[in-house]
């Protein structure tokens, strides 16, 4: 470091390391970091930007981009960002030299600003995924396919990266052009989709040289992160874009994405195009963790050794790993399903602790809502536990779900429609229905059934109960009166509490968002239109930081895809077997090829402290003995009923 930055107080404690890459980035402008889970990567970024701020070479006005794959990771980003202050090494005029996003809500930014050269005259907001697939279905609908093939070509457009980008989609040429002008359609109305964004941003800059100018001069420093996950799309901005200064931090062992189009070649790529030379390549292989937190570090460190295969692993007890093993089914006990299995395990393994944050991480997305959907629930047995369980999602993620319910409240047109509304949100936050007699009661149509009396009839205690509380603010409830519309929200919170009192829990991540469509309608004023009302709905939703400061403990499910970018002190992987996980009525092998691989390795690196795999004993995946953790003497394994 030179003089003038050695003379300034407060720097952060950064490794022998990770001083050595801000050298590197001050003597060469471009550097590539590869930064294995443990060695400090997220602090590693936030330290380079600072050090260049400390430089001269950004400011408050022309501050480093700090870019990062996913939301995930920028929530990481931003709480080392809020580290970096508590513990005085940046003062608040350095950190606003810095800006922290990632690639859609940069993009999206961007591209916001300059709606109005595709003819837009309101503000963009993203579309919901309801919304894509409504214009999917009707492109298709103006074609003459039917059956298999239109079942086909809907699942072809809604796995397309874009709407704009079908050139690699097996569909007809004519469904192309529909789909696209849909798209267009989206966009004048101000709701492109989140995989429009790339797209629309690459135009932009491929029609406008001066945005390329000034892209160059407001970041003149770019820091990426998780850079082995980027795509086609964000690889082509970033040629065009081409910063004068850069800094990659990848870890190829956590490339997950290749389905979407990121490349294990990506790295070499970048050294390519950016002219990076051996010496501005920096890895890091100091692990910042003790105890059980090391051993880990140790044992991933041995598994990148020979391309995550298992060869170069030492076999050994790991203070860190509990193995549970389920017994074999008896023949007099018919079959039990695999996911049933998994449950007793969660259940009454003793498992899960929820006073700690603890991931129940699966490889696909059937096996979390089971597993989200019966802890939540009290077993049928008089005794277990069960546990308020929080979901995380991608496309069907509860932002995006409480999204889908705030455009249906936009088409209310009644004072029923938006009871109705009110009913299908306490279903939703009861994740499963209420019963009484052995009968489901779907709110949803209780409340929207009769203008006049909510739950007629109904004498069951707590719908009684729901009535009277109904009653008092009933008549005040309708399209364009928030203040009516605030106490229905209030009562659904009420009542799903009542509903799930020693049975469930209510739906966490539904209840958050009440909450704070609460907050919302609080503040409505009489100026404010049922549209401009549900606009500051949603806009509550999408800048809410709901993860950000709730995974301090509790219990949350998650697929490995998702697991991505965060930490738990726990990790589980709830069914490890040689015959993969449950799909519904059907399986698909996991955990066997490189893919696989590297999931693995991406969901056990988000513990902390402590790892629980769950494995059926007549079919442990073979993953588990490629990485010697099976079989080990004196590492402890657990049978549960």
């Amino acid at each position: 470091m030179n003089a003038r930055t050695l003379s300034l107080p407060n720097w952060p404690p950064a490794t022998t390391e990770q001083q050595l890459a801000a050298e590197r980035l001050r003597q060469f402008g471009a550097i590539m970091v590869e930064a294995p889970p443990g060695s400090g990567k997220t602090f590693a970024g936030v330290y380079l930007a600072l050090y260049v701020n400390r430089l001269g070479w950004t400011s408050v006005h022309r501050p480093a981009l700090l870019l990062t794959f996913s939301r995930n990771a920028r929530v990481q980003l931003e709480r080392e960002m809020d580290r970096f202050q508590t513990e005085r090494w940046m003062s608040a005029s350095e950190a606003r030299a810095v800006k922290v996003a990632n690639y859609h809500s940069f993009y999206f930014e961007l591209i916001s600003k300059r709606a109005g050269l595709w003819g837009c005259s309101t503000e963009l907001r993203a579309a919901t995924v309801a919304q894509k697939e409504a214009r999917v279905r009707r492109a298709i609908a103006c074609t003459r396919l039917r059956g298999t093939d239109r079942t086909s070509a809907q699942e072809e457009a809604l796995r397309a990266p874009s709407l704009f980008l079908l050139d690699q989609a097996q569909l007809p040429a004519e469904l192309k052009t529909l789909l696209t002008n849909e798209a267009k359609r989206g966009l004048l109305m101000g709701r492109p989709h989140y995989d429009d964004f790339a797209p629309l941003f690459l135009h932009l800059l491929r029609s406008s040289p001066s945005l390329l100018d000034w892209l160059r001069a407001a970041y003149p420093v770019v820091i990426l992160d998780e850079f082995q996950d980027t795509d086609d799309l964000q690889w082509q901005i970033l040629q065009l874009w081409h910063p004068s200064r850069l800094a990659v931090f990848y870890d190829r062992f956590q490339m997950i994405y290749g389905w979407r189009g990121a490349s294990p070649d990506r790295p070499e790529q970048a050294a390519r195009e950016f002219d990076i030379t051996p010496e501005a390549r920096v890895e890091f292989t100091e692990i910042h963790r003790s105890g059980a937190q090391r051993d880990l570090a140790q044992f991933i460190r041995e598994l990148r050794q020979d391309g995550l295969r298992g060869g170069a692993v030492v076999p050994r007890p790991h203070p860190w790993l509990s193995l549970h093993r389920a017994p074999t089914p008896q023949p007099d006990k018919g079959l039990i399903p695999d996911k049933v299995r998994c449950l007793s395990a969660l259940r009454w393994g003793s498992v899960i602790n929820p006073d700690r944050s603890t991931a129940i991480i699966t490889r696909f997305s059937y096996l979390a809502d089971v597993i989200r959907k019966e802890l939540s629930h009290k077993p049928h047995s008089r005794t277990g536990p069960f546990f308020r369980c929080s979901l995380i999602g991608g496309e069907d993620s509860p932002d995006e779900a409480m999204r889908n319910r705030i455009d249906e409240l936009r088409r209310a047109e009644t004072h029923l429609d938006v009871a109705g509304w009110l009913g299908n949100l306490l279903d939703s936050l009861l994740v499963d229905p209420y019963r009484v007699s052995g009968h489901a009661v779907v709110f949803r149509d209780e409340l929207a059934r009769n203008a006049t009396e909510p739950l007629r009839g109904r004498r069951d205690e707590r719908l009684s109960a729901m009535r009277k509380e109904i009653l008092p603010w009933w008549d005040e409830l309708g399209v364009g009166n928030p203040a009516g519309f605030r106490r229905g929200l209030e009562f659904v919170l009420w009542a799903s509490r009542l509903l799930t009192a020693d049975l469930a829990y209510a739906d966490a991540d539904g209840t958050f968002y009440v909450r704070e469509m609460i907050k919302v309608a609080a503040a409505a004023t009489p100026q404010d239109t049922w549209e401009s009302f549900c606009d500051r709905l949603e806009n509550a939703i999408l800048v809410s930081n709901h993860w950000k400061h709730s995974l301090r403990s509790g219990v949350y499910v998650l697929t490995a895809h998702q697991s991505k970018g965060r930490e738990f002190d726990h990790v589980v992987l709830p069914w490890l077997s040689n015959a993969g996980e449950p799909i519904g009525g059907w399986r698909k092998p996991c955990w066997m090829d490189d893919e696989d691989r590297r999931l693995l390795y991406v969901a056990l690196t988000r513990a902390k402290s402590l790892v629980t795999v769950v494995f059926p004993s007549e079919a442990p995946a073979q993953i588990l003995c490629a990485w010697k953790l099976l079989g080990i003497p004196d590492q402890s394994e657990h049978p549960f009923r």
